[in-house]
């Protein structure tokens, strides 16, 4: 692997690493349920993950910045840019996705999201027509970050072991042909709701270089 490969797959291993300690460290309690990562929703929260997410490449030597114009089209953001040790850049899309989860405030599990293929796929499954899809976020990233710089996206997804988002991520990369593309792909990883063992957080990572 070259050199930008491995430090991108330094990064992922990073912001793998730290959705997990993230999760882990959301310990205060929810209607009597251990918060999690999903009890930490709130508005915004994408934002607000992605800024605690570029803390801690910060703390692991990263110049980092966050919601940062694309330079060709700069009403467009990007929500981690991270600066790696040859100069070159990672920008970094944080993207959500959630399929079934452990609902602390109502103390159920919501086993079925009717818009969670809209935000797998967007409008070419009769989606979402803004940007707000992980399809598009591929998309977004090839047109609009520099050419020389690296491009990723970080997928946090809730799921069930019952019923893995796997199947539509992997049917997802399959018809964008992102191995043919070159993208790279760290995970998926998983591990258990704390507050409900039969729900998941689920992660995938992935880079491309140019």
């Amino acid at each position: 692997m070259f050199d930008g490969g491995i430090r991108m797959q330094n990064v992922g291993r990073i912001l793998l690493d730290s959705v997990r300690q993230l999760d882990a460290e959301a310990c205060e309690l929810v209607n009597g349920y251990l918060s999690g990562l999903v009890g930490t929703v709130v508005n915004r929260y994408e934002d607000k993950w992605s800024a605690q997410l570029a803390e801690r490449l910060a703390q692991h030597g990263y110049e980092t910045q966050i919601q940062v114009p694309y330079p060709v089209q700069a009403r467009k953001r990007c929500d981690v840019v991270a600066r790696l040790a040859d100069g070159s850049r990672a920008w970094i899309e944080v993207k959500t996705a959630w399929k079934s989860w452990f609902s602390r405030s109502e103390a159920r599990q919501f086993k079925h999201n009717p818009f969670y293929r809209k935000y797998l796929f967007g409008p070419d499954d009769g989606g979402l027509d803004s940007t707000h899809s992980l399809a598009q976020d591929f998309a977004k990233l090839e047109e609009l970050a520099p050419l020389q710089d690296h491009k990723a996206i970080l997928l946090i997804g809730f799921d069930a072991a019952a019923s893995p988002m796997t199947v539509e991520v992997d049917d997802l990369c399959r018809r964008l042909m992102l191995n043919e593309a070159g993208w790279t792909q760290l995970g998926p990883e998983f591990w258990p709701d704390r507050a409900y063992e039969s729900c998941r957080i689920c992660c995938w990572f992935w880079w491309h270089h140019g």
